[in-house]
């Protein structure tokens, strides 16, 4: 009588590693790419909104001399 042995065992085949040193890399860049791009929008909407205050205090300043 011959007995079959399964050498096919799912815990030994190579697993793939979610949080790999590259994904985690990449994860990293898209983070720091974001938040730059954040970082100089806001930037930009700061220097517009200073730039109306300026213009509305010029504005003003005007009015009461009329």
């Amino acid at each position: 009588m011959s007995q079959q042995i399964n050498l096919l065992n799912p815990a030994f085949l190579r697993q793939k590693k979610y949080f790999s040193a590259l994904a985690m890399l990449q994860a990293l860049a898209l983070i720091a790419l974001g938040s730059g791009a954040f970082y100089f929008y806001v930037e930009h909407q700061s220097k517009l909104l200073v730039k109306q205050s300026t213009e509305t205090d010029k504005r003003y300043t005007a009015e009461q001399l009329r």
